[in-house]
This record gives structure tokens, C-alpha cells and sequence, in this order.
């Protein structure tokens, strides 16, 4: 059964499993933390969810992110390899065998901002839908 919590666990399995992603978190972005932290990040905010009879649509602010030198010299690259990383998520979970799939129309915006350091990359807006079928017998896992 998909639930809010297998997404957010697969997610996390496939980037601990990506050889650029070294950490994974989700939540509001003001629990973002960039102390201490092994670069590139990935961070998931829910942002609202959508139930029908039949699915249910979770969109999410999906952040892939870095750090950026405080003279930007490092800017072009950063937001080349996060946007590449960012579409590498998203594919894994439309074309492989998941319970659950990431739209493939999905839009992104740059960003460069300062969390507890400076960061840059982009912000993908992702729809992650899953069969559901409207009940009133769902146990928590």
C-alpha cells in the first residue's frame, strides 16, 4: 500500500543511492540546515494533496541544491549538475517499476539563496500520483 511515508522513503532510498546526492531530508525548507552537510542536497516540501475515488495526487516543492563559492564562480556549474540530478529523480520514478510515479510534465526555477550558507539550484514541481481507492479502512503503517 503507498502511503505518505513510502514516498518519502523511496525517495530517500534513491538518493542515498545516487553517487551525487549526499544528503536527503523533507519537510518545511525552514528546517533546512547547510551546517555540517555533504553537498549535493535534496529536499522535499509537501506542498498539497489532491483524493478522488480512484488516486491521490501529492505535488511537492522538490529542492536539489549545493553550495555556491561566495564569488559565484562556481554558479553555471551548480545549477548545470543540480537541474541534471533533479531530472534523474524525477525519470527513475516515471519509468521504473514504483507503486507510485512522478508526473513527466514537470517545472523547475533556478534559485540561489542563503539558507546557513549560500546555495543555488532548482526548485522542481513534482505531482506524485498512486492508485487509492476511496475508504474508510486505512491502518497506519
Amino acid at each position: 500500500m503507498v502511503t505518505f511515508k513510502t514516498i518519502i522513503k523511496d525517495i530517500e532510498e534513491f538518493c542515498d543511492s545516487h553517487l551525487q546526492i549526499n544528503e536527503f531530508g523533507w519537510g518545511p525548507i525552514s528546517e533546512i540546515s547547510t551546517k555540517n552537510h555533504d553537498f549535493v542536497m535534496c529536499w522535499l516540501l509537501p506542498t498539497s494533496a489532491t483524493k478522488n475515488k480512484i488516486s491521490t495526487i501529492i505535488d511537492f516543492d522538490m529542492y536539489v541544491f549545493d553550495l555556491l563559492k561566495q564569488d559565484g564562480s562556481n554558479k553555471l556549474d551548480v545549477i548545470n549538475d543540480t537541474f541534471l540530478i533533479g531530472k534523474d529523480i524525477i525519470s527513475n520514478f516515471y519509468y521504473y517499476d514504483y507503486e507510485f510515479e512522478i508526473d513527466e510534465v514537470s517545472s523547475a526555477e533556478p534559485f540561489d539563496f542563503k539558507f546557513d550558507d549560500l546555495c543555488g539550484g532548482w526548485i522542481f514541481k513534482i505531482k506524485i500520483e498512486y492508485q487509492d481507492a476511496l475508504n474508510d479502512c486505512e491502518i497506519p503503517n
